[in-house]
């Protein structure tokens, strides 16, 4: 039985592929702006022990090799792939009792180990290529002139910003596979100027330039 989380990852993972079209489309329901998709590819667990004498010394070692791709959510495309090894070895003495280091909580322990490996290495590489991609938030709610954005201060916002305001652009699919290939750029709309923050990440804008704005719209900084 699966849980509702492994259920939803089941939906948009299937082996090596990723459903990116649906995965997106979740993306944007939470207005995310990035989504991280990772795998474990494959375990391999080495084992090497004395056979003589009454204190022996057993050596355990494993390799972990995960995949992380990363997703823009707002563009539809896949903005980094990588696959990195993690290691991890243990060394203990054993006498008559080899739990310490073939039992399953042993090989359990070392995996995890050499699973924090591979992500230390993987993690900052997402990150630079988050870091690439452009900033972009949305108009979640406009009320006479003031407009309210899903991005305040935590997304690095200051008071006195100018944003742009571009239309969402539409959604390209491939006519034969059916497959999402992304979004066309949206035409400007005009400009807002931060004025406060609300929430734990939310703004207050005023229109600075332009109208007709809409909930949905993607803002950017000018």
């Amino acid at each position: 039985v699966k849980t509702p989380g492994e259920a939803a990852v089941c939906a948009f993972v299937d082996g090596d592929h990723v459903n990116t079209t649906q995965l997106v489309r979740e993306g944007r329901k939470f207005g995310v702006s990035s989504i991280i998709v990772g795998r474990i590819s494959k375990i391999t667990i080495r084992q090497d022990r004395e056979e003589v004498g009454i204190l022996r010394e057993a050596q355990s070692a494993v390799a972990v090799d995960v995949e992380m791709k990363v997703f823009d959510v707002i563009s539809g495309r896949e903005v980094h792939n990588a696959k990195r090894t993690g290691y991890a070895q243990n060394t203990a003495k054993i006498a008559f009792n080899e739990d310490a280091v073939n039992g399953r909580e042993a090989r359990e322990e070392i995996a995890k180990d050499a699973l924090h490996d591979a992500m230390m290495k993987l993690v900052p590489e997402a990150l630079v290529s988050m870091d690439k991609m452009d900033w972009q938030g949305r108009v979640a709610k406009i009320l006479s002139n003031k407009v309210y954005l899903n991005a305040g201060r935590q997304s690095g916002l200051l008071s006195g910003d100018i944003l742009k305001v571009m239309s969402p652009g539409e959604e390209i699919v491939d006519p034969v596979t059916k497959s999402y290939l992304g979004r066309s750029e949206g035409f400007l709309k005009g400009t807002l100027e931060v004025t406060e923050f609300i929430g734990e990440d939310s703004a207050l804008t005023l229109i600075h330039t332009g109208g007709n704005f809409q909930e949905g719209d993607v803002v950017r900084l000018y």
